[in-house]
């Protein structure tokens, strides 16, 4: 069966070489033995051959003669291009034709008052809910601005130092503590969802013997999505089991792909954790 290196890569046929080297470095960082060193045994078997492939897409696209005839040989084979984002439709270069003039003997329309435009003050009953964010916006100010957002909220925040988180949040009270987690990742694959689900689970760990409730909350950022439909599944079965004796410890994961947010897992009925949902999705 033929490899269809470039998709491996995600990039489109006939990428130059310096897209294919650039998008080798990122994967390669994912899937380094030394990246994965201190994930299950089996987590650190499919990395290995993932890496495997990449050396070889590397090694046969950077070669001149190696590709030329790669690419003819892969020429048998559709090729599978990466979505790329719509772009927007160019400006009109038409002008509008001009209005009809009017008849000489047509009385001359009555002045009416300008319109004022008025503009709603956030928090009155107006005022609409707040933008997604706009498209192409980067994950880094997306989530620094979800961040500020989060420590507005009245829960008594302290921020708090995850292995394997970029940054982390929690919040406690005497029934109920909560942990906002936050990691980038440029490929969001089967793969590296299960490397999220290690560090889940560990944080759900941690907190499944307290006598209060807890919940842990992903978010979770990334450029590139792969195996969609097997992520999604793996994903309903994170937030929708429940930890500990009495069920208490559950988690929710937020993704966001530079356009916009999805949520995995509810909310409930608490008012405090519905706004810290509208908070983490933007709105």
């Amino acid at each position: 069966m033929i490899k269809d290196y470039y998709y491996l890569l995600g990039l489109p046929r006939g990428a130059p070489l310096g897209d294919i080297k650039k998008a080798y470095r990122k994967l390669a960082a994912q899937f380094h033995p030394d990246t994965v060193s201190r994930l299950s045994p089996e987590l650190q078997q499919e990395a290995t051959s993932k890496m495997m492939e990449l050396n070889e897409a590397i090694a046969i696209l950077s070669d001149l003669d190696r590709r030329a005839d790669y690419d003819e040989t892969l020429e048998l084979i559709p090729e599978r291009k990466p979505k790329p984002a719509p772009a927007a439709p160019p400006p009109s270069t038409v002008a509008p034709p001009p209005p009809p003039p009017k008849p000489a003997t047509e009385a001359p329309a009555a002045s009416t008052p300008p319109r004022v435009e008025t503009v709603p003050v956030a928090g009155s009953a107006e005022a609409p809910p707040a933008a997604a964010p706009p498209r192409g916006m980067l994950a880094e100010e997306y989530v620094r601005k979800r961040k500020t957002a989060l420590l507005k909220l009245p829960m008594n925040w302290k921020e708090v130092s995850l292995r394997g988180w970029q940054w982390g949040l929690e919040a406690g009270g005497l029934r109920r503590s909560v942990l906002v987690a936050y990691r980038h990742q440029e490929t969001f694959s089967l793969l590296s969802f299960r490397s999220l689900q290690s560090a889940v689970n560990a944080l759900l760990e941690e907190r499944k013997r307290a006598l209060r409730s807890a919940l842990v909350v992903a978010l979770v950022s990334y450029e590139r999505l792969m195996d969609a439909k097997a992520v999604q599944e793996q994903l309903q079965a994170v937030v929708a089991e429940e930890r500990g004796l009495l069920g208490k410890a559950r988690a929710m994961v937020v993704l966001y792909d530079g356009q916009r947010a999805a949520l995995f897992g509810t909310a409930g009925d608490d008012p405090d954790m519905q706004r810290l949902v509208r908070v983490l999705l933007g709105r």
